[in-house]
């Protein structure tokens, strides 16, 4: 008896002694995280900074992050602070609002839908929209707008995102949106390119989506968010249309502009946005995620159904989008994404499609995604994800000489895609490397040169290096892109007053 007492107290001490080692890797998992911060891409030097100092350095207020390892939240943690007023920090239950991150849980509901033979992928989406229907046209004589093009950005239909409304603005209807009435204040959602005939990203799309969402069903989405996904997905801190007061409306955190300013985030819709309202937080998005992967490696007893889940992460018009999610691939790695980016708010979600693993960062601070994508980059380090690595040249004539055999070899490799390179080019500036920066921003328009972006960024590298006459033709190269190549820059036009008064004061400047 006394030798079997022996054997459990010391079985019962090596679990404990496992348990504890176990918590400890956890513990210096997490260290390593927050202490060895980088860049994805580094030249010359190999940089490595603490979360705090990179806070400093970006002017951050808060950051939040969610960890997921092996189909499960390995561990969740906030930094900074939420509302400079009360001084209360950010913690794993502050709400941010994800912006864009929205649209994957509105896909979400709507393959659910389909799985339940309420929807059909490929039907003419005016079949299912009663209260308006998207105008017909020239471009819709042949092709229709169906609910995969609008999951997939390829309907054809315009106005790429939304400004918001602050606090005070009077917020308008869906219908009010739909047809660019006062007070909305974009254009009006309308098809100008013939369905399917490739990849433009609109928020317009997924309010069309919105609205065919709520005719069908006869629920509002954020009903259908809460039955459908939040409650099932253990989602206790998400909501589209934030309360003005109670808990939710306690735990969510304050906007931060570039200026340090404070505000309530911006709003979209009276009810809340399927395009880029969500509120949430980290740990609720890694919930989402898991629930996807777990269907996807054919779990039955999650969320969302296998097929619904490989809808998800299977291209759709492009190598690089599914529908809700944006794919990204290194090497033979599959790894399903999505950015989001409000006024004082800036998100991202990147998880792994079959290993089990990826991060959520979200930030209530304007233009944080340098930061976010430092810690990114640590998570995959540290966890060793495969594909996703930080990766170093010696020089940044290295860099360029590798993307122009990618862009010969490879032309429709995401890394290379206008929008990668835009946010390399950033990087670099933000880091304080303005030389290197100039250099990718100038292979970005060489690479794209029918794009006013690219003419833009580089034109801000060249006023953040001092070189005012180089700013000025470049911002003026960029008004030119816009009258010229309108197509292509529709997404641009919005900014087109800004840069004029940009101009306007780099010449009296100059002068």
């Amino acid at each position: 008896m006394m030798r079997r007492i022996i054997l459990i107290n010391g079985f019962i001490a090596l679990l404990l002694v496992l348990c504890s080692y176990a918590q400890d890797t956890v513990a210096e998992r997490m260290k390593r995280v927050e202490q060895e911060l980088a860049p994805a891409v580094q030249i010359k030097d190999k940089a490595s900074w603490t979360i705090q100092e990179r806070m400093k350095y970006y002017q951050v207020q808060g950051i939040s992050i969610a960890v997921i390892n092996n189909f499960e939240i390995e561990w969740a943690k906030g930094y900074g602070i939420h509302n400079t007023k009360s001084g209360d920090p950010v913690a794993e239950t502050t709400l941010f609002q994800v912006a864009s991150i929205t649209k994957p849980v509105t896909a979400a509901v709507a393959l659910m839908l389909v799985d339940r033979g309420k929807l059909e992928l490929n039907r003419d989406v005016n079949e299912y929209l009663k209260s308006w229907k998207v105008p017909e046209n020239e471009f819709t004589q042949n092709e229709k707008v169906t609910v995969e093009r609008l999951l997939s950005h390829s309907a054809g239909l315009t106005v790429s995102g939304f400004r918001g409304y602050a606090e005070g603005e009077q917020v308008p209807t869906i219908l009010q949106v739909l047809d660019g009435k006062p007070p909305a204040n974009n254009a009006p959602i309308r098809v100008d390119k013939k369905p399917g005939s490739g990849f433009r990203y609109s928020g317009g799309g997924y309010t069309v989506l919105q609205l065919l969402l709520e005719d069908v069903t006869g629920q509002p989405l954020s009903e259908l968010m809460n039955e459908m996904i939040f409650k099932p997905a253990g989602m206790n801190n998400s909501t589209i249309s934030l309360p003005q007061s109670g808990p939710l409306a306690d735990q969510a955190s304050l906007a931060f502009m570039e200026d340090g300013t404070a505000q309530k985030g911006y709003r979209f819709l009276p009810g809340g946005s399927g395009c880029c309202e969500l509120w949430t937080t980290p740990t609720d998005l890694a919930r989402f995620a898991i629930a996807i992967q777990k269907a996807l490696r054919g779990d039955t007893n999650t969320v969302f159904s296998a097929t619904m889940a490989k809808a998800m992460v299977t291209p759709h018009n492009s190598d690089n989008r599914g529908l809700g999610f944006f794919l990204r691939r290194f090497g033979a790695a599959l790894y399903f994404s999505h950015d989001g980016g409000n006024p004082g708010f800036s998100s991202t979600l990147i998880a792994h499609a079959d290993k089990g693993y990826g991060v959520v960062v979200t930030s209530n601070t304007n233009g944080s995604f340098g930061l976010i994508t430092e810690i990114i980059m640590s998570a995959a380090k540290v966890y060793n994800w495969e594909g996703l690595q930080p990766e170093y040249y010696k020089y940044v004539e290295d860099l360029i000489k590798q993307f122009h055999q990618i862009k010969k070899e490879k032309p429709d490799e995401p890394k290379i895609a206008e929008r990668s390179i835009n946010q390399l080019g950033y990087q670099m500036l933000t880091s304080g490397k303005k030389k290197d920066a100039i250099q990718i921003f100038k292979m970005n328009v060489e690479f794209y040169p029918q794009s006013a972006n690219c003419y833009d960024s580089l034109a801000e590298a060249y006023e953040t290096s001092g070189n005012i006459k180089a700013a000025l033709e470049n911002y003026r190269k960029a008004i030119a892109m816009l009258d010229k190549f309108n197509e292509i820059n529709k997404s641009f036009e919005s900014n087109r007053e800004t840069r004029i008064d940009k101009i306007r004061n780099l010449e009296k400047k100059l002068h």
